[in-house]
Formats: C-alpha cells, structure tokens, sequence
C-alpha cells in the first residue's frame, strides 16, 4: 500500500516537470504596439471681410438733371405785364416767358415741334417755318428752336416768332408776338422790330435755382416746386423763395398758358400759408401738396382745391 502511494507521486511529479518545460519553450508574447496617428486637420477658409461697396459719385449727366432754372431777358425796355412773365414794348410787341415740365425724353424733329407750337397756341397757325438754330443752341448750350409763324386772321392776324428748347428736366418757350400790320406795314411804329426781337432773343439766359431739396439761403425750400391738379385742369410753379414770400404761376394743364402769376406773400404768423390777389395757398405739413382757397364770389373760385407735387 505504501508503495503503491510513491509511485502515484512519482508519476505526479513527473507530469508537473514536463508541463514546466512546456511552458518554458513557448515563446513569450510580443508586447503591444501603441500606434500614434497624427491627423492633418481640415481648415475651413474663414471669410474675408466684405470689401466695403462705394456709392458711385453721380455722374455729370445726373448732376445736371437735378439743377432747376429759370429764363430770364433783358425787359429793361418792356412794361411788365405779369413779374417775370409777360411784357409789352409800345403797346405791340407782346413778349411771354414759359417753362414746362419736360414732355418727353425724345428731341423734337420739325413735325413735332410745329405740333407742339400749334397745341400751345390753342389754335391753327399759318405759314410757320423753323430750324434748329446754330446761335441760339450755343447760347443756351441746348438745342434751340427758332420758329416763325403767323395766328389769327383779318384784323386778329399776329405774326409770332418762337425759341423753344428742353433741358434735361424742363421745357422753354420764349413768344414774341405783334400784329401782322405793325410787324410787316408799320415797322417803324416799332422801331426795327427785327433788331428788336433779335436783341431780345440774345438776352435769353437759364439762371441756376436751388431746387426742391436744396434750402439754398432761404430756409423756404418745402414751398420750391410744382404742383397739379389733375381734377381741375390746374398747374402750379413756385420759384423764387424769398424771406418772406415767393413767386406762383398758374397754368393750364391742356396748354401751358398762364392763367394767374405774381408774388404771393408768406404769412408772418404761419409760414405755411400765403396769399397773392386774394388766392390763398395753404401748404400741407409734410410738404406733399397745396391748398387753392378763395371766397365764393372770387373769378379764381374754379381754381380751389388740393394740388399734389410732381416728383
């Protein structure tokens, strides 16, 4: 029995020896490799600031189309009629200033110039000729029209004679007109009336104004403009602000011809109402429009009512 239990243990041992050589032979594992990868970041381009966008400065065409004028002449000879409108030389020749919003962008030929001078002589005219004329173009540096032409009949006959140009914003017609008898039989009674009308003609000039948003001097600039009635047939013109007053010139819609002109007077106590031969203008508060009022019984009662301004 007791040597039964050595042999066990002897057979033990050995298996114990041999699984230790074993596990001696084996060879030993490889230590982990730690693997760095460095990653190239992807940049996303950051924006630039946005360069700053110029306002172009305005051109000189621009420039030009925002001035306003007024025509005048020498009259020194001329009695006035209606301020810086109508004049009359020795009871005969009779002499009209008029300015007109611009019809059209496109120039006149001579057919639509003729149309134009027959619409604004509400009539039919005889024997007209016209040209676009060197000296007068020069002069005004707008092309210019010199238009001859007879109106009337028998004892109403008048011979007329026209310059008529546009600017970039407006339209100018200088009419002068005497009786044919006068003009052609009787010229001494005006003495030379062809140098007379040719030294009127070398007077005209376009004199620079402050326009609607420009105050200019006079702190008066919301009166400046023009203003119409679409309903009542009317047009205004306000030009020459002063400290206390301006000049108003009520047109005909359908032809351009005065109807009333003159200087109206700004009220002391309101500086949006004025008056001028019993007409009174009451000027809206944010300059948009004008007021005609007048009494019942006053021959320009037809003329009340609102009147927008033209942009």
């Amino acid at each position: 029995m007791k040597k039964a239990i050595v042999i066990c243990l002897a057979i033990l041992w050995a298996f114990a020896l041999a699984s230790c050589e074993q596990a001696a032979n084996v060879p030993a594992a490889r230590p982990t490799e730690t693997v760095t990868v460095q990653l190239t970041p992807t940049l996303t381009p950051t924006p630039s600031p946005s360069a700053p966008v110029a306002t172009p400065a305005p051109t000189a065409a621009q420039e030009i189309q925002d001035k306003v004028y007024r025509l005048t002449l020498d009259t020194a000879e001329y009695e006035e009629i209606t301020p810086d409108s109508e004049y009359m030389l020795e009871g005969l020749l009779y002499v009209r200033l008029q300015t007109f919003p611009k019809v059209s962008d496109d120039a006149y030929d001579e057919q639509s110039m003729a149309e134009r001078i027959e619409a604004l002589e509400d009539s039919k005219i005889a024997g007209i000729t016209l040209a676009l004329s060197d000296e007068y173009s020069a002069q005004l540096t707008y092309p210019a029209w010199r238009i001859i032409y007879e109106t009337g009949a028998n004892e109403d006959a008048k011979r007329c004679e026209d310059i008529y140009f546009q600017t970039d914003t407006n339209e100018y017609r200088v009419h002068t007109s005497a009786p044919v008898d006068a003009a052609e039989g009787y010229r001494d009674d005006l003495k030379d009336y062809d140098q007379r009308i040719a030294k009127l003609f070398a007077s005209i000039r376009l004199v620079e104004e402050p326009g609607p948003g420009d105050p200019g001097d006079t702190g008066l600039n919301q009166w400046w403009g023009e203003y119409k009635s679409d309903e009542l047939g009317f047009a205004i013109e306000i030009t020459e602000l002063t400290g206390d007053g301006f000049y108003a010139d009520i047109t005909l819609l359908r032809n351009g011809n005065t109807v009333l002109a003159g200087t109206a007077a700004i009220s002391a106590e309101d500086e949006r109402h004025a008056i001028m031969d019993g007409v009174e203008f009451r000027l809206y508060e944010d300059f948009s429009a004008i007021d005609i009022q007048t009494s019942e019984g006053s021959q320009w009662a037809h003329m009340r009512g609102r009147y927008e301004r033209v942009e």
